[in-house]
Order: structure tokens, then sequence, then C-alpha cells
């Protein structure tokens, strides 16, 4: 006696159904129910069997989640992973404890290790990425951003002035200006081997037609500020071609920048939509 095989998981479903195991279909949605089946675990073929709310069952199209693996993508999972490995191998025990004595004071079910990673795997990030620039040379910074073992009072700090970014479609360029007065806040306290650190991130070019932003960011440059750099730093040109970022008069980019003082606290990040100059 020849086997029925089914060429899908539609053809499987389908089988089912005329042998009365399946109640109804919904060819559409790939979902199913079942008048005698009362369990349903597994695949089958290209589907997947799952129970919606009520307990209710039902098969879905088998889903397999993207595992984007490029170069940024893995400079954030390494970053994750540096923060979390230096709690254990670069604190010491006491390090810890403080950072457990911050957790207590902010609460909202904070821990010592997740504070201590919020404010590390940005600088871990940088470094894996490479994108790290003296701000006042404005060549890359080589050495490593080495990690705040000790808890700032506060996490957060003030960013004021920044200026205003501008995008040039001839040069393909972003410009960061030079910090104004201002911006003595988080500049306070940096040195050689804690700098303070200002991250630029952008969106690719849209049209001005859409008002919110359409791409996600991706950070193009780290502005180191050493006690070689304060008060000192220049405007900052940022090649745009270079990153995969090309520009079109006309349209819009999204940048969003934060900056991270000395001792770690960071500033909330500030978003703006800048048009493309021709």
């Amino acid at each position: 006696m020849s086997q029925l095989r089914p060429r899908s998981s539609l053809g499987a479903m389908t089988m089912l159904a005329a042998c009365g195991l399946l109640a109804s279909i919904d060819t559409r949605h790939m979902k199913v129910s079942s008048a005698i089946l009362t369990e349903m675990s597994g695949k089958l073929g290209g589907a997947v069997a799952s129970r919606a709310r009520g307990g209710i069952q039902y098969f879905r199209k088998k889903v397999t989640p993207s595992n984007p693996r490029s170069f940024l993508q893995t400079a954030i999972r390494n970053g994750v992973n540096s923060a979390s490995a230096a709690w254990v191998s670069v604190l010491t025990e006491l390090q810890q404890q403080l950072w457990w004595d911050l957790a207590d004071v902010i609460g909202s079910g904070s821990t010592g290790k997740t504070l201590f990673a919020k404010v590390n795997q940005p600088r871990y990030y940088v470094t894996n990425t490479g994108r790290a620039y003296d701000a006042k040379t404005e060549v890359p910074f080589t050495d490593p951003l080495d990690p705040v073992v000790d808890p700032p009072a506060t996490l957060s700090v003030v960013m004021a002035g920044v200026g205003t970014p501008t995008i040039d479609d001839s040069a393909n360029t972003l410009t960061i200006p030079e910090l104004a007065a201002g911006a003595s806040s988080f500049l306070a306290g940096a040195g050689g081997d804690t700098p303070a650190v200002q991250y630029v991130f952008v969106s690719a070019g849209q049209s001005p037609s859409r008002f919110s932003r359409a791409h996600p960011y991706q950070l193009v440059s780290a502005l180191v500020y050493t006690s070689e750099s304060l008060g000192d730093a220049n405007a900052q040109t940022i090649d745009l071609a270079a990153l995969g970022l090309p520009t079109i008069a006309g349209y819009v980019m999204y940048v969003k920048r934060y900056v991270q003082a000395a001792d770690g606290r960071i500033s909330t990040p500030i978003e703006e939509r800048i048009t493309i100059v021709a």
C-alpha cells in the first residue's frame, strides 16, 4: 500500500482535515483547530504548533528569526559580553558592592551588575568598532576606553554646548561643531585614562515627506575628550560615504548624540532631524 507524502505543511494539514482530525483550516494565517487532537506540539512541515490565550491551540507558519552578523551588530554583542565579563574579572568585591549600593539608591529593579553594564557597554562597544577619534586631533583614538570601575554619585549628566550638526551633500560629510563653554559639565574630570566621550549616531537618508525616522541608527563616531583636548577641541568632520551612508541634497538624516562624563554619567540623547544641504 502506497503512503501519502504531503509536499507542504498545508498539504499535510489538508490530509489531517480529510481524516477528520482537524475541524477547520485558516490557510491565510496557517491556523487550524481540532475537534479530536487535545495536545499539539512540535512542527509539521513548515508549520509549528502554538497556543493562544484561553488554551486555544493552532498551527502557525514557522518563522526563523533573523540573526544579523553585521560589523556593528557583532560589536554591540561583544560590548555586552565584555561588560559582563569585566564585572567579574576587573572589579573587586568592594567595587561590586559600591555598584550594588548605587542600585539600592536608584531602585526600579536595578542591580549592581546591570548599572555597571549600562555605564560601560558604550565604552566597550566603541572600542570594538574602532570608530573613536581624538576630539582635538581628529586622529583615531587607538587606546581602549577603560571601564568605569567606581560608580558615580548619579547616572545623569547635562548635555549642553554641543551645537547643531550639519550634513553636506557635496562632500558627503557630517560636521559636529566644536564645543561651547556650556559643555564643561560633562568634561569635568576628563583625563588620559578616563576620557569623556560624545557618541554620534546617524540614520540613512530619507525623503523629507516622511515625518518620522525610517531607518535604524548606526554609530559613526565617538569623540574622545582627554585632558589634552579640553578647551581646545575642534569641529569634527565625519565621512559618511566611507561608512556606507550616501547623502542626497534635500533629503533628511536623523542624528542622535549623547555624552558620557569621565566618571560614567550619561546624558539623555538629543535627536535631531537634519536637512542635507547641497
